[in-house]
């Protein structure tokens, strides 16, 4: 737990700066664009994350994956095959993919904006493109497959800092139309940054002429099924999320969906926080894990990590929600706080979800991985389409957390029965109490107890933690805090 626990917290400072950049964006947001704008930028970016996956072919955690293989096994050769294969991949992926999207822009404009207002705008999300599949199919996995999480943190920050100039900048003078424009400027500004930064890990000249020989120390067919295996899952998940929220305003209007992006992004916060330290500590230590006792306990440690933190988050978001919609956002955004609650139970089996879908990744367990996760992605359409009319409003956060509960119980009886890796007594134990403490703290800010919810926050972790990990902890934060003095 401490090694994910460091990862969490390195990556985190880059989490946390993130996280004021986008305070400020949603501030500025709310205010300039309101209720009806917030809901059109939402799907704004929500289009570009599922074409860039569709572009990128979903290859960032595979290239991670093989890039720490070859490192492991000290291979200068499969180190620079893996990224002159996954560099090629997404080349023809993205000239295909663009190609379809510039050729049908007019009915797939109308159709993710509802309307011909917004038709010219499509056209600069396609040109943001090619530099967000940049970061994402090659920059990111490149320094999560280094593990260097520090120089990552570093570029994220004074990314960010540029990027939020633009965006306020634009959004402030050209309102809706600034907003988009600024996305397209921001991802340059990004592709940018990491082309500098990321200069230490490659050489394009080196990699070009060594290529031919490294391949056949790659297993490239590998790479490829794994892309194949996540794209398709990743894929699935955007498109089915897409098509959910862009029905989601054709029934409750776009204002709706505005509301909707207000706990989407209370979510999509924090969760940084947590999920980092899988990608940067979890996921590259179970590809190179050679036994299954040594799987197990990586993964019982960060499931421990997730059960100690999720819970108490959780039910701080749930206390200060009203407080938090009005800081991020504004006062018109305030009926926001009636979808937190199954949001946010939601998140919690998300979470344990994402790690054990993870841990099918990293052993490359691919089929199931694509069966469980697809599936989820199919049952959260169909619940959709089945509660939509009965719930309102609430039709979103209430699949999100049926169709959680379902895919994390699926992947818990999986790893159970499949590949023997139990969760021990003390997991059990965690996720019992998680159960718990959040049910009770929901029925208690309902019955007006806040201050006995706040108390119960500030005791869970002496409750869940031994004094060793305490200790532990707090060394480390005082250590990182002295790094940053200095």
């Amino acid at each position: 737990m401490k090694k994910i626990t460091h990862a969490s917290f390195v990556m985190g400072f880059g989490t946390l700066a993130n996280i004021v950049f986008g305070v400020a964006r949603a501030k500025v947001s709310a205010l300039v664009l309101g209720v009806v704008g917030v809901g059109y930028l939402a799907q704004a970016n929500l289009f570009i994350t599922f074409l860039t996956t569709l572009c990128s072919f979903a290859l960032a955690s595979g290239t991670s994956s093989y890039l720490a293989e070859a490192l492991g096994e000290k291979s200068q050769k499969k180190y620079n095959a893996t990224l002159y294969l996954s560099l090629k991949i997404q080349l023809i992926a993205t000239s295909i993919f663009l190609l379809i999207a510039f050729i049908a822009s007019n009915p797939l404009a109308l159709y993710i904006f509802q309307t011909e207002e917004y038709k010219p705008l499509f056209f600069v999300l396609l040109l943001t493109i090619p530099f967000t599949v940049a970061y994402n199919g090659f920059f990111y996995p490149l320094f999560m497959g280094n593990k260097d999480y520090s120089r990552y943190t570093k570029a994220m920050i004074l990314n960010g800092f540029i990027v939020l100039f633009f965006f306020v900048s634009l959004v402030y003078f050209y309102k809706l139309e600034g907003a988009i424009i600024s996305i397209l400027i921001g991802s340059v500004i990004t592709f940018v940054i990491f082309v500098f930064w990321g200069k230490k890990y490659y050489s394009v000249k080196e990699i070009a002429s060594i290529y031919k020989e490294g391949e056949r120390e790659i297993n490239s067919w590998g790479l490829i099924k794994f892309g194949i295996t996540n794209f398709s899952n990743s894929a699935l998940n955007l498109l089915t999320f897409l098509l959910v929220r862009t029905e989601f305003i054709k029934k409750v209007g776009v204002a709706a969906n505005g509301l909707y992006q207000v706990v989407f992004s209370i979510s999509s916060y924090y969760q940084p926080f947590l999920t980092k330290g899988v990608w940067g500590h979890f996921y590259p230590s179970l590809s190179a894990a050679t036994n299954n006792k040594e799987r197990n306990k990586l993964l019982n440690d960060t499931l421990r990590f997730f059960l100690t933190f999720t819970p108490p988050i959780i039910c701080l978001l749930l206390l200060v929600g009203e407080y938090l919609i009005l800081l991020l956002f504004s006062k018109d955004f305030l009926n926001a706080k009636n979808l937190l609650t199954f949001q946010l139970s939601g998140d919690y089996f998300f979470l344990l979800s994402y790690v054990y879908s993870t841990s099918l990744l990293a052993q490359r367990r691919l089929k199931i991985y694509l069966f469980l996760n697809g599936g989820a992605s199919l049952v959260f359409l169909f619940l959709f389409f089945l509660l939509a009319d009965i719930t309102g409003i609430k039709a979103i956060v209430t699949i999100h957390f049926l169709s959680n509960c379902l895919l994390f119980l699926s992947l818990l009886i999986y790893h159970v029965k499949e590949l023997s890796m139990k969760p021990d007594g003390e997991v059990i134990v965690l996720f019992l109490y998680g159960v718990v403490f959040i049910s009770a703290n929901i029925f208690l800010l309902e019955e007006g107890y806040e201050i006995v919810k706040f108390l119960l926050i500030v005791c869970w972790f002496f409750l869940t933690t031994t004094h060793h990990q305490r200790s532990s902890f707090y060394e480390m934060v005082l250590g990182k805090l002295k790094v940053i003095k200095r």
